[in-house]
Order: C-alpha cells, then structure tokens, then sequence
C-alpha cells in the first residue's frame, strides 16, 4: 500500500488533513503527524512510532509531505522511517500545502514513486492572481 504522511509543526498537519478529507475520503492510507507547541522531539517521535505502526516496510511506500525541509518534524520522521528500514521505499516533498495534497492522494495509486513527481509537482506552484475591478478609480 502507498501511504501518505503529513508532517509538520503546530496544527498544520492535522488541519490540512481535516481539509483534505473533504476532497478525498479520510481512509487508514492518510497518516499525520503533528510537533505541536512545547512538544519535545521525544513525544513527537513516540506520536510518530505509534501512527507508523500500520506500516509493512516489506511491502509498503510512503510518500511524506513536510512543511520545512530542515524541520524537527521531517528529520525525526527521516530517522524513525530509516529505523524501520523503509526509507529507501519513501519519497519527501516540503512545502507541504493542500494543492499538493490532493494531488498526491488523486495520483498515488496509479503510478510509481520515481514518475510522482511529474504528476503532482506542475499544479502545485504558486499561482498569482490579479484581481481588477470594473470601476473607475475617479478622485
């Protein structure tokens, strides 16, 4: 099975995975996991052993969003993923926002991990939006 995990800080993960569902139905396949304010490393890791206990590093792949690529989220998540001996079954992507989310989940399960990238990474740039209004700036 191909798993989504979502780390990050605060209440990020589990917010984003609340508005998630609301696109894709919440099914075991969508795992967070949250370092919340004043958490230690310790607890989070302890958080983060027991969402993963669902995992079969034989046979499962994980892809895992973070919101910061330097974060004590996603490098504690690296080692606990690298304990298990399933890290070489993982891809990461950072920056972590709902447009990429959806696209994973929409996408996970009908292409490999290597070709992922060309499928969820184009819609998920930032996009600019110029708003103009219809009427005349008179002074």
């Amino acid at each position: 099975m191909k798993y989504l995990l979502m780390v990050g800080h605060g209440q990020f993960p589990p917010g984003l995975h609340n508005a998630l569902t609301m696109f894709a139905s919440d099914t075991p396949d969508l795992l967070y996991c949250n370092l919340e304010n004043g958490m230690d490393t310790d607890k989070y890791v302890e958080n983060l052993k027991k969402k993963l206990e669902v995992i079969d590093p034989q046979k499962d792949e994980i892809i895992i969003l973070s919101d910061l690529p330097g974060g004590s989220p996603l490098t504690n998540a690296i080692a606990v993923l690298g304990d298990m001996g399933i890290l070489e079954h993982c891809v990461i992507y950072t920056g972590m926002n709902l447009p990429l989310a959806i696209n994973v989940v929409m996408t996970k399960d009908s292409t490999t991990l290597d070709k992922l990238d060309e499928l969820v990474l184009a819609d998920t740039q930032a996009k600019r939006f110029v708003l103009e209004t219809d009427e005349d700036d008179e002074i």
